[in-house]
């Protein structure tokens, strides 16, 4: 008896395994994920703005945002890994934030670093 539910337990995880990869390996999916890049890059080209990090940052440089600022309520900004130099872009935009909308709390992630570093907008 043990050993047919041994069987039996073996039989059900291999077709779990069987289905979970026959499911998630199909090139349907490959093709909707290169088509969903295209459509993210093509979004991109048509909405972004160049900030130099050499140059002080002006207010231009976040325009591009006005219109959706003006119609929204919450604003979410994407995340940073790894790169030195977002946090005098990030500060750029709070304060533009804060000059132009009022802007009077920030939700950010920061690295662990910097987690005792606040700043407080008057």
């Amino acid at each position: 008896m043990n050993f047919n539910r041994k069987k039996y337990i073996r039989l059900i995880a291999t077709l779990i395994i069987t289905v979970c990869f026959s499911t998630g390996c199909s090139n349907n999916s490959s093709k909707e994920a290169s088509s969903s890049i295209k459509e993210v890059s093509n979004f991109i080209d048509k909405n972004h703005e160049y900030v130099n990090l050499n140059q002080k940052i002006s207010n231009k440089s976040f325009s591009i945002m006005d219109e959706d600022i003006k119609k929204n309520g919450v604003i979410l900004t994407g995340e940073d890994h790894a790169t030195s130099k977002s946090f005098k872009v990030q500060l750029a935009l709070l304060i533009y934030l804060n000059k132009k909308y009022k802007l009077k709390y920030s939700l950010a992630k920061l690295p662990a670093c910097t987690k005792g570093n606040k700043t407080s907008f008057k």
